[in-house]
């Protein structure tokens, strides 16, 4: 599970950054929610999780 909220956080951050123009900064993820009927297995590039974003992150970690 860990994995996939990771995968799917960083195409999140793909995403509004490419919608932005910009670079957003690194942050840590303090919680991912996805619906429980969510299907992993239909899982594409265009879908999004509601994230919750913790501490900015600093390039070394």
């Amino acid at each position: 599970m860990e994995s996939r909220a990771r995968c799917i956080f960083l195409l999140l951050l793909q995403i509004l950054t490419r919608a932005r123009g910009d670079i957003l900064p690194s942050v840590a993820v303090r919680n991912i929610f996805v619906h429980p009927t969510y299907l992993w297995a239909d899982a594409s590039s265009g879908d999004i999780a509601l994230v919750q974003l913790d501490t900015p992150l600093r390039p070394s970690q």
